[in-house]
């Protein structure tokens, strides 16, 4: 699963929480598997919610309901930090938060379309991701097609949808609440 997309089946579209969201699975071990919701921008940025980080004025994205005190990032620059997860082509997760303040003080320009900052992340038990993809919950798509770092969040779920699951395109422009239309 490690590297896939997930874009959410019009089955999850009264879920509060994962309602057209897509997002990429990041890692995946014994004790479960992990993602990050690439389409739900934060109304913050990461200057915000970090003294340390005050120098880097990206836009903030809602990981998922897990751990949303903590502060996660991605991004393609393999060679400017030191810890990286590989997750799929050149997408890495980095915990090298001590790089990523001397980045934010010299060179805060650098990460511009190359990183991307969640708060949260989105989580599953062992077996629950497979579960919900069976049960039709998740549209499964084997490797990002598009640029994770420059995305359009309001049509990204959508534009999947079309592209990969066409008998869904009923859906493609449903209200997040169908109940108001």
């Amino acid at each position: 699963m490690k590297g896939k997309i997930l874009a959410a089946s019009p089955e999850l579209l009264l879920d509060e929480i994962f309602s057209k969201t897509v997002i990429l699975i990041t890692d995946r071990h014994d004790e479960g598997t992990v993602g990050f919701v690439l389409n739900k921008p934060l109304a913050f940025h990461v200057s915000e919610v970090s003294e340390s980080l005050k120098n880097l004025d990206y836009q903030l994205w809602e990981g998922g309901p897990v751990a949303t005190e903590n502060l996660y990032f991605l991004h393609n620059l393999p060679g400017i930090f030191d810890e990286n997860l590989p997750v799929t082509g050149d997408i890495f997760w980095s915990g090298d938060f001590e790089r990523l303040e001397q980045l934010s003080r010299e060179n805060p320009g650098i990460l511009n379309g190359r990183a991307k900052f969640f708060l949260g992340y989105s989580g599953w038990s062992p077996g629950q991701l497979e579960r919900e993809i069976q049960d039709g919950a998740w549209l499964v798509i084997d490797r990002p097609d598009f640029d994770i770092f420059n995305l359009n969040p309001r049509h990204i779920w959508a534009e999947l949808i079309h592209r990969h699951k066409p008998q869904w395109d009923l859906w493609r422009n449903a209200p997040s609440d169908p109940g108001l239309n």
